[in-house]
């Protein structure tokens, strides 16, 4: 997937270079719509395959999807941009992926999907002796058992695993498409960015316990070399 990813972060980068060019001469609405006709549509097509691709290769895609927002909204180099991203109302690129998965399994739940993507999403009611589950009645799927990466990118997998990680209320409901896009959307941003402050306050934690065990470490030295040197004077005397 190495190719693919520097292929569509290139492309986005070269289209962006572009836009930089004329943006001053853009509306804010002129400068969206040029960015997802050039930018976003690269980096949304076919991003389903994209599951469980490894952060490596997922941060080329982000950094793109980041310098986007920047050319938008005239957002300088080293300013934060998650705060940028939140008032364009972009999902990042890892919960864009989660939220394509999402509407691919809705469109298979109720009719709108081929039916080889259809005949895949199996729910947990219809499996003879499972119907008695908890899981049954929250309008679950079956998720194959896969032990490689690539099986985990499978949508037989991905779809299924993805539609049980959203709310029991998304699941059962019975909610439009545009709705449930909607809702779906709202909640997968909010987690996100829940999962930033929690990664924020836990990267704050670990820097802080780091730093503490470290000036434990030099004072416990301090004292032993202050105490050696006191021992040595009064051997001497």
């Amino acid at each position: 997937m190495a190719d693919p990813v520097a292929a569509a972060r290139s492309s986005c980068l070269f289209q962006l270079r572009q836009l930089r060019m004329v943006r001053s001469s853009l509306t804010l609405e002129a400068a969206k719509t040029l960015v997802h006709a050039f930018v976003s549509s690269r980096l949304d097509y076919c991003n389903s395959l994209l599951y469980v691709i490894g952060d490596g290769l997922l941060t080329k895609l982000q950094t793109a999807q980041n310098a986007a927002a920047c050319v938008v909204t005239g957002t300088r180099k080293f300013d934060h941009v998650t705060p940028v991203l939140r008032q364009l109302h972009w999902l990042p690129v890892r919960q864009q992926i989660t939220f394509r998965l999402a509407i691919i399994t809705f469109k298979c739940l109720h009719g709108l999907a081929p039916s080889y993507l259809a005949d895949v999403c199996t729910p947990v009611s219809s499996i003879v002796g499972r119907w008695q589950l908890r899981s049954a009645n929250s309008g679950a799927l079956v998720v194959p058992r896969t032990r490689t990466t690539i099986g985990r990118r499978d949508f037989a997998v991905a779809g299924p695993a993805t539609w049980n990680s959203l709310r029991i209320d998304l699941r059962t409901s019975s909610l439009s498409r545009d709705t449930f896009a909607k809702k779906n959307s709202k909640l997968i941003y909010l987690a996100a960015s829940a999962l930033e402050v929690f990664s924020n306050w836990a990267l704050y934690k670990l820097t802080y316990s780091y730093s503490y065990s470290k000036m434990q470490y030099i004072s416990h030295w301090a004292w032993k070399y202050k105490t050696e040197q006191k021992a040595h004077k009064f051997a001497r005397s």
